[in-house]
């Protein structure tokens, strides 16, 4: 019979509280399941890190060790509406935008540890720059995605349609996001005659306004090898 009582609560002594949701399993534990896809699941942050909890936009965030956590370096202060868009609202990710000094500079958001600590997990940094192109993506989430966005060139797909304009910069946002989630789909743009019968957030575009229509999904072929995005995305990687 134990003659202690670990405080908070942790009869289990995963050194996790014993009334977290959560609690069910070991502190190293790393098997988040969604969103599905083809590749393994987890997202390099053990069930103890993910109850210990993260600074994000200065609020202390416990995050779901059932769902892989993206974290996102919102350095320009880009409407949080863009950001979310892609991987929270459409691919299922749980999403936490954070501020430069909520990481260090090799942009790892889990730099302080002594428990349970499985690696060091990044943030995607994501930032407005002038570019040659509307955007341009270095690196994966595991390697230090830096995401560069340009919305100053809108003219040649949405002329001055100011609905155009709001789904032509989440695109940009969803796309470049995108990239530094895995989602590079292979093959010949949808627009210069590929044969997907879905528009797809991750399609290099090529038409101008007005025949050019935002797309607003990711696409997922099932038992198809061209542009199934929707199926690759994994935070560890391909």
């Amino acid at each position: 019979m134990k003659e202690y009582t670990n405080i908070p609560l942790d009869d289990d002594e995963n050194h996790i509280w014993d009334g977290w949701t959560y609690n069910a399993g070991n502190a190293g534990d790393d098997a988040d399941s969604e969103p599905t896809g083809k590749n393994h699941p987890g997202d390099n942050i053990s069930r103890y890190e993910e109850y210990r909890g993260f600074l994000c936009s200065e609020v202390r965030w416990r995050t779901n060790p059932t769902k892989k956590t993206v974290f996102i370096c919102n350095q320009d202060s880009i409407d949080s509406a863009l950001v979310l868009y892609g991987p929270e609202n459409k691919l299922g990710y749980e999403v936490k935008i954070i501020t430069t000094n909520e990481m260090t500079d090799g942009q790892v958001i889990n730099a302080n540890y002594a428990t349970a600590h499985l690696k060091d997990m990044y943030s995607i940094l994501l930032q407005k720059s002038d570019l040659s192109s509307v955007g341009i993506t270095t690196g994966h989430i595991d390697t230090k995605a830096i995401c560069k966005v340009d919305f100053s060139k809108p003219e040649y797909w949405v002329g001055d349609d100011m609905v155009r304009l709001l789904a032509y910069e989440k695109l940009i946002v969803a796309h470049e996001l995108g990239h530094a989630l895995y989602l590079d789909p292979p093959g010949v743009p949808v627009n210069d005659g590929h044969m997907s019968p879905k528009i797809c957030i991750m399609d290099q575009f090529i038409n101008p306004y007005p025949s050019w229509t935002p797309p607003t999904d990711f696409c997922s072929i099932a038992g198809s090898d061209d542009f199934i995005c929707k199926q690759k995305h994994s935070v560890k990687g391909p």
